[in-house]
């Protein structure tokens, strides 16, 4: 039994790790070209590292709680493709504009995402739930 502890104490602590890194992972998602969503899917905070276009499938949504950023200086545009609904609740900071090209953009929450760069700069091409 003694020979063992090394062994359980590296397990212990390799599982740790490993539960760190992903609950980090779930609080700060990246998007960049083309994401696809094909199931419901609750993010935190975003950001955005080049233009992207969010594509979500028929009966999905992608809600994000959190900031939706991009890196200061950059100005990149998020789109929203896909039937499926998009819902942005947060005090959202990127300033490259926001195209709707399918499906459902909702603005909601109490940090006020209906106001500042995105609620500015929307371009639709589609239905706009607030």
């Amino acid at each position: 039994m003694k020979n063992l502890y090394p062994i359980l104490k590296k397990s212990v602590l390799t599982l740790a790790i490993a539960l760190m890194t992903t609950a980090c992972a779930w609080s700060q998602t990246t998007w960049s070209g083309t994401v696809n969503y094909t199931s419901n899917t609750n993010l935190v905070n975003v950001v955005l590292m080049s233009d992207a276009t969010v594509n979500v499938s028929s009966g999905v949504t992608v809600t994000v709680t959190g900031v939706i950023s991009a890196n200061a200086g950059y100005f990149f545009t998020l789109g929203k493709d896909g039937p499926g609904r998009l819902v942005l609740t947060g005090n959202n900071t990127y300033a490259g504009g926001t195209v709707v090209q399918a499906g459902t953009l909702q603005l909601s929450g109490s940090n006020n995402s209906t106001t500042g760069n995105v609620a500015r700069n929307i371009i639709t091409r589609k239905v706009i739930k607030q």
